[in-house]
């Protein structure tokens, strides 16, 4: 199609592909499905491709449209979003394979109540896997996200986000980042940063608070001994984070700055340059209990090689914990 290839203007549809491939926006800016206002679609079994390099062209795209469903679709190189959920509530999306040229591969932005599950997302050039901006209780499960930017960005409009059971990789940026975002669930990943910050709970206002980070595997920084590490939480409180398995080749492995009343628990930090674990800037009242902090030591600074680092931190409890190195 030269622009839109389909689009559904009614409710109770089922729209059925039947695996054939769909090219849009081969000349001017489309869609290859979009539907606007209705409720109860569901799209299936379509292979969509963009084949020019037509700006701001999304493969599918849901706006205002509820309770819906895609099944078995594929979108290869988009120049806009492949998926784009705007202002669309409680719809299912699985068994998807979605591939972006520079943008971010899916943006969910008011897409409270969403469930994306066996997902395939990744890109060539730039962009974001996922911007999840002013949505409430969107689960991302059983997904494999490779991408060149961040793996999965959480906006402070965003809480109660399930990310579970994935393996996110950004070898180039940060992994997972929640920014000023609450209540969220972080388990059962891989997830590997190759020069930055596997995950990160970052600040610019209010902080993290009330999430729940466990059992995971978190790679970060493979490439670079003086930079960040694997996981850093920045004025991040009431968080349980435990059960993780934490890799890193930064200074630090795992940094746990500015925050308070945490619940760290059974977990392994290392690093392979310096530091294992760095509590301090104002680290105070955490709970840290049955983790395992190692430095496993390439870097020849023996000063600085320490499982566990503690500074400028009051009234931390620590019980039971193992320091190697």
């Amino acid at each position: 199609a030269a622009s839109t290839a389909f689009e559904v203007k009614g409710n109770n549809i089922i729209f059925d592909g039947n695996n054939y491939n769909i090219t849009f926006a081969n000349s001017t800016t489309g869609y290859g499905f979009v539907s606007v206002n209705y409720e109860n679609v569901t799209l299936q079994n379509c292979n969509f491709k963009q084949t020019s390099f037509v700006d701001n062209s999304y493969g599918i795209y849901f706006y205002g449209l509820d309770n819906s469903k895609i099944n078995n679709c594929s979108v290869y190189r988009s120049m806009g979003h492949p998926l784009y959920l705007r202002q669309a509530y409680n719809n299912t999306i699985e068994n998807i394979d979605l591939h972006s040229q520079s943008a971010t591969v899916i943006y969910c932005n008011d897409a409270d109540n969403t469930i994306i599950s066996n997902a395939v997302l990744n890109n060539d050039v730039s962009g974001y896997g996922y911007i999840i901006d002013n949505t409430q209780n969107l689960t991302i499960d059983h997904n494999d996200v490779y991408v060149t930017n961040i793996g999965v960005s959480i906006a402070a409009t965003s809480n109660n986000i399930t990310v579970q059971n994935s393996t996110i990789n950004a070898p180039y940026n940060v992994a997972i980042r929640l920014l000023d975002s609450h209540n969220n669930i972080v388990q059962n990943n891989t997830i590997k940063s190759g020069n930055s910050i596997g995950l990160y709970l970052a600040k610019t206002s209010t902080g993290c608070k009330n999430n729940t980070i466990k059992n995971n595997i978190i790679y970060g920084n493979q490439t670079n001994i003086t930079s960040s590490g694997a996981l850093y939480v920045y004025n991040g409180n009431n968080n349980t984070i435990t059960r993780n398995n934490v890799y890193a080749k930064g200074y630090y492995g795992t940094y746990f700055r500015e925050t308070a009343f945490n619940e760290i628990s059974d977990n392994y930090f290392s690093s392979n340059s310096w530091i294992g674990a760095l509590i301090g800037y104002g680290a105070n009242n955490n709970t840290i209990v049955s983790n395992t902090f190692e430095h496993k030591g390439i870097n020849s600074n023996t000063v600085n090689r320490k499982g566990l680092f503690v500074y400028n931190g009051q009234n931390n409890e620590f019980v039971d914990n193992v320091v190697l190195g």
